[in-house]
């Protein structure tokens, strides 16, 4: 079995604790890591994480909450980061009305930027959408920014926002969230998306899937949301991985050596 965590964020962990970490994701069969920089320097010390392992891949971007102090020279440091090959993805980058840490147009023109960006360098985009799925959804077709590609990182919309998206170059990433006890709705909404539309990640250090709701989350734990999601769709676990992860090559748009 091989599982490819499409969403972590490795920089944030302490420089001394991320060989421990990937060592322990390996041991479970969590052979890949997508380790997301949400801001210049998160993204920098991303890149240089993508550099020390073949089985670490990168994304950069800017996340909606910093969207009032990001300036336009972030933005082209940013775009000379996502230049580089260990790169795979554009974010992640989205809108948040829930939280609303930046004003809604700053965080509006920052999501369109990351979108020029993503379509120029032919890299996905990875969504970042929290009570924002209408604007977020006009803004993608607007842009077209279906056309690299969309990721919905730990999706949350509904199922009938999802069915608007099942035709487009699009994946929905379930996240701890589809384990924990209440979240009868979202796993009811797992069952209905396309299997080959459907990628999983941890969002390490947060979201930690159930039973260890409230500790640290890692990319180790990806294994306790693939129980879930093989258990919610009648799936084997060893068919599902192989699934999940050719979804995963495909939506990056990546080769890798598995052995």
């Amino acid at each position: 079995m091989i599982l490819f965590d499409s969403h972590a964020h490795l920089d944030i962990y302490k420089q001394k604790e991320t060989g421990f970490i990937i060592n322990n994701a390996d041991l479970v069969g969590v052979k890949f890591i997508l380790s997301i920089g949400d801001g210049v320097e998160s993204s920098l010390k991303t890149l240089e994480l993508s550099k020390e392992s073949k089985n670490i891949f990168a994304a950069c971007g800017i996340h909606p909450h910093d969207a009032q102090s990001s300036t336009d020279e972030d933005l082209e440091e940013l775009e000379k980061i996502i230049k580089e090959k260990a790169v795979v993805a554009v974010g992640e980058t989205g809108l948040d009305f829930f939280k609303n840490y930046s004003p809604e147009e700053k965080q509006i023109n920052l999501f369109k930027r990351h979108i020029e960006v993503a379509r120029r360098r032919k890299k996905p985009l990875i969504v970042h959408c929290r009570d924002a799925y209408d604007k977020t959804l006009e803004i993608l077709k607007k842009e077209n920014a279906y056309e690299p590609g969309v990721i919905f990182h730990c999706y949350s919309g509904s199922l009938e926002i999802a069915r608007k998206l099942f035709n487009e170059n699009c994946y929905f990433s379930a996240a701890g969230p589809l384990t924990f006890q209440n979240a009868y709705k979202l796993r009811e909404i797992f069952t209905k998306i396309p299997l080959e539309k459907i990628l999983i990640e941890t969002d390490c250090p947060y979201l930690s899937p159930h039973p260890l709701r409230g500790k640290r989350n890692e990319p180790a734990n990806l294994v306790y949301t693939a129980k879930k999601l093989a258990e919610i769709r009648s799936i084997k676990m060893e068919e599902l991985s192989k699934i999940l992860f050719q979804n995963t090559l495909r939506a990056f748009k990546l080769k890798v050596d598995q052995d």
